[in-house]
């Protein structure tokens, strides 16, 4: 599940993944996995090119951020794959940082109730 060399498993359908839509995704996991808790492993990302009839295609991503634990999940659509990926990257954001719920909490509420020095 962590593996250092391939933080990101990108999958795509329906185009071929451009090497700075690639490089995109994997600065957005890099961001991802800095939590310490809980600390994500891999990352999966699926973007599909979805066709429609009466409108432009749009893209629609799944990404994954597996865990020990739970596996976070996330989905966008949007015209364009880097507006999706960015997306879909936030609401992870979001969940992970969630996840860190009360602990985190706890600490930050620590610091700021310690007395300033020579009070």
């Amino acid at each position: 599940m962590n593996d250092a060399k391939s933080p990101v498993i990108l999958l795509a359908e329906g185009f071929v993944v451009r090497p700075a839509l690639a490089a995109h995704a994997e600065v957005r996991a890099l961001k991802l996995r800095r939590h310490e808790s809980p600390r994500v492993g891999q990352v999966r990302i699926h973007i599909r090119r979805e066709k429609s009839r009466s409108g432009p295609a749009r893209f629609a991503v799944s990404a994954t951020g597996e865990t020990r634990g739970l596996d976070f999940v996330a989905h966008s659509s949007a015209a364009r794959p880097e507006t999706a990926i960015n997306a879909a990257f936030a609401t992870l954001e979001r969940a992970v940082a969630g996840a860190a719920g009360l602990r985190k909490v706890r600490r930050h509420r620590e610091a700021a109730i310690l007395p300033f020095p020579g009070v």
